[in-house]
């Protein structure tokens, strides 16, 4: 099931003051793999659940284009009005169903919702886009939350889950 907090425009402001953004060493760590994995350039980066844009804008500087997603529109006109830059394009979506097309991403990314999310039907729609990618480019879950995210990396149906 899918939790929605954080809609209103007092959430969401209170989420761009207090939410931690990912470190810029974290974000380097998931480009190289990627720049591994892939190969340069880096086109296009999908970043589920932004929020109010924090780690949107750190894909920015490292992607040629980033489409950033979130089901609350007062999340959107925040990150819009505080996280804006020339390469990412805002979206309301639902992270169960993500609007861009399959084969069109380089990376799917997840800052910090994935624990809001229904994970079974996001993990599948999730493996939508990684099944239509490059046959070398593979899923990748960090450490965080160890027990929701080891739940959830033994889902994914991968082989090299590096």
């Amino acid at each position: 099931m899918a939790h929605r907090l954080f809609e209103g425009k007092e959430h969401a402001k209170a989420y761009l003051k207090f939410r931690l953004s990912p470190s810029e060493r974290l974000i380097q760590q998931v480009v190289d793999y990627v720049e591994k994995q892939k190969g340069l350039p880096l086109d296009l980066a999908l970043d589920v659940g932004c929020g109010s844009g924090q780690g949107s804008v750190l894909l920015a500087k490292h992607f040629a284009s980033v489409i950033a997603t979130d089901i609350s529109p007062a999340q959107i006109e925040m990150a819009v009005a505080h996280a804006s830059m020339p390469n990412i394009t805002y979206q309301l979506s639902k992270a169960e169903q993500l609007l861009s097309a399959p084969g069109s991403v380089d990376l799917v990314a997840v800052m910090s919702a994935f624990h809001w999310f229904d994970r079974p039907r996001f993990l599948q729609e999730a493996h939508r886009f990684y099944a239509a990618l490059r046959p070398h480019l593979s899923a990748h879950v960090g450490t965080s939350s160890k027990t929701l995210y080891r739940e959830s990396y033994e889902t994914i149906p991968y082989t090299d889950k590096e």
